[in-house]
């Protein structure tokens, strides 16, 4: 029964004078299903990183989230490489993994 999910938590950036007026920020959190007194339940294991929605187009941040996820699901030891890659998938579809800038010729 082992298995992940990552659930997304939408929050407003905090420490804005003006909050209303703040950007989101979206979280990717890691969740494991467990069984607890046969009952299946998601247990947090982390969250992974954090990105600010408004800046999900700058290569340069999801850069520097990709590299926060990938560190914090390094440190995960009961992670198999596949479940990895599974989580990477998942997390891909919102926020894209960048893509190297071709050189000039």
């Amino acid at each position: 029964m082992p298995g992940f999910e990552i659930a997304w938590n939408r929050r407003r950036l905090a420490g804005r004078p003006l909050k209303e007026r703040a950007s989101w920020v979206k979280d990717a959190i890691l969740l494991e299903r467990v069984l607890v007194e046969d009952e299946p339940q998601l247990k947090i294991v982390c969250r992974v990183a954090s990105v600010v929605e408004d800046r999900l187009n700058d290569p340069a941040e999801r850069d520097h989230f990709w590299r926060v996820a990938r560190a914090r699901l390094g440190k995960v030891h009961r992670l198999t490489g596949r479940d990895r890659d599974e989580i990477e998938r998942i997390i891909a579809r919102k926020v894209p993994k960048p893509v190297p800038a071709q050189a000039a010729e």
